[in-house]
């Protein structure tokens, strides 16, 4: 279980790892995450932990709404095969970007 604050910035075409942000393009507020930039963000954001260098696909069942508490389910799946649920849950609206949690579970 690991759980960590990031954000979404309104639009971008590059998620920076380190933050797990993505640069803004417009000063409209999201409406939502494209199932699209979730996966890449939430891909990014686990490359950057040891245990997920070897990390072969996200999935995303949807769009995450900018919505406090909106939530999204995710998969990673790790070359080998292991399985990993990806709970993410929006905790902050601001004017260009979401704040956002995340929960990792393994998936038998």
């Amino acid at each position: 279980m690991i759980n960590r604050g990031c954000r979404f910035l309104a639009a971008g075409a590059l998620a920076l790892a380190i933050a797990g942000a993505v640069p803004a393009v417009s000063s409209a507020a999201p409406r939502e995450v494209t199932v699209e930039k979730l996966a890449s963000v939430v891909d990014d954001v686990l490359r950057e932990r040891p245990q997920f260098k070897d990390l072969w696909q996200v999935t995303c069942n949807g769009a995450l709404e900018a919505t406090v508490g909106a939530t999204q389910r995710c998969t990673a799946v790790k070359i080998g095969g292991a399985r990993f649920a990806v709970d993410v849950r929006v905790t902050a609206v601001q004017p260009t970007s979401l704040d956002w949690s995340y929960r990792i579970t393994p998936q038998p």
